[in-house]
């Protein structure tokens, strides 16, 4: 899980461990790490990802009474995606 903890982190798409240069990488410096493809970290993986943040989230908030929703969104001008924020305030 940590592979996709790192595109996450970075925004990049999971088509990368897909390339040519990314696979290269990790047959020279870590030949026993199995590359799952783009499908399966899209799939499987993600799921993997939310159930782990659901689960940290539902601990932070398991003493909160009231918490502060804040929605923000913008479109990249370079790429022109657009994008939606979500912060979630509280006091524990």
């Amino acid at each position: 899980m940590y592979k996709l903890f790192y595109l996450l982190t970075y925004l990049l798409s999971f088509d990368l461990v897909e390339r040519d240069g990314f696979r290269d990488f990790f047959k020279k410096n870590g030949p026993g790490i199995q590359i799952p493809s783009d499908d399966t970290l899209g799939a499987s993986a993600l799921e993997d990802v939310y159930r782990a943040v659901q689960s940290e989230l539902k601990q932070k908030l398991a003493g909160v009474n009231s918490v502060c929703l804040l929605f923000d969104g913008w479109t990249d001008k370079y790429r022109r995606r657009p994008y939606i924020g979500l912060r979630c305030s509280f006091f524990g």
